[in-house]
């Protein structure tokens, strides 16, 4: 009878025990402290927790006028305020409080390509569609315009325009002109008439532009000082090619254009080697077909669409 009594004890000790212990589990896991849970089979188990999710943080909203509508996107400046072209009134806010800092009528130039707003060295430079660069000082928003260049296709860098084509003297040639100032700085001749905006990156500057000798397109390389350093034909002679937009990264040089097919117009990105313009790949699917690209220097994203929807991928470039 006594061993009868002491086992049960001993049972009824073991059962308190783990009556306790998943009593004391049960508390902590609904507190959150975490405890891995247990498996009598398998040990101990690694907690499977959620995937964290960025938590955005509002840091100001500022209503814009109604009476107009948004023109393109926002530009960042480095004078720390974010321009918004509202129909012909270029707006500009705080970029810390979202306070109107700057507000300029633009109604006297004509329609404007809202793509074209830049911020370059506290100056504003944007492109009317009648093919003329206009530039502002950007810390004052009531003096007249600085300057004004007749060039439809441009970019510019560090205060300096580089252009395709515009004026008489620059037909058929790669241009940059002083943006205040507006004097010629140099002309490269490219027996090209430009189709897209100049690219820079680094101490480079990269054309896109079709032959005016041919329905061919070139792509070309030219220093910032105006040194033609190649020239690439694209292997369109029938000009059938619609190129859409020119990327650069620090090893190639990607080209995203859309092409006639037997079933209908397909969307590719093709790569070229920087030393020479050389072709290295191209990634062309009518069933994955990119629509839009952009770098961080190192690799290409690129929004996709195909059957089964849209997408977001990275390009090993």
């Amino acid at each position: 009878m006594c061993v009868m009594k002491t086992k049960r004890a001993i049972v009824g000790s073991v059962l308190g025990i783990l009556l306790l212990a998943s009593t004391i589990l049960f508390v902590t896991y609904q507190l959150g402290i975490l405890v891995p849970p247990i498996d009598i089979f398998g040990g101990m188990k690694t907690p499977e927790r959620p995937p964290t999710r960025a938590q955005l943080q509002l840091i100001w909203h500022t209503p814009l006028p109604r009476q107009s509508e948004a023109s393109g996107n926002p530009v960042t400046s480095p004078n720390g305020v974010v321009y918004q072209l509202m129909g012909t009134q270029l707006l500009g806010y705080d970029q810390k409080s979202g306070q109107l800092e700057y507000q300029r009528d633009l109604s006297p130039y004509g329609q404007l390509d809202p793509d074209s707003l830049k911020v370059d060295n506290d100056k504003i430079y944007i492109t009317s569609l009648d093919g003329f660069v206009h530039l502002f000082d950007a810390s004052a928003d009531q003096t007249p315009q600085m300057s004004e260049l007749p060039l439809p296709i441009a970019t510019v860098n560090s205060g300096i325009v580089y252009s395709v084509g515009g004026s008489t003297d620059d037909v058929y040639k790669v241009t940059a002109y002083d943006g205040v100032s507006g004097k010629n700085l140099w002309r490269t001749n490219c027996a090209c008439i430009g189709t897209q905006k100049p690219v820079i990156f680094n101490t480079m500057l990269y054309v896109l532009a079709r032959s005016n000798t041919g329905s061919d397109s070139l792509l070309l390389a030219i220093t910032k000082s105006g040194d033609l350093l190649w020239s690439q034909n694209l292997g369109d002679p029938n000009g059938q090619n619609t190129y859409r937009q020119l990327i650069i990264t620090d090893s190639v040089i990607g080209i995203l254009y859309t092409t006639p097919s037997d079933s209908g117009l397909i969307t590719s990105v093709s790569a070229y080697d920087k030393s020479f313009g050389q072709k290295i790949w191209e990634l062309k699917d009518s069933n994955h077909e990119p629509d839009f690209l952009t770098s961080d220097g190192n690799s290409i994203y690129t929004s996709f669409r195909s059957p089964h929807g849209f997408g977001v991928e990275a390009i090993n470039a």
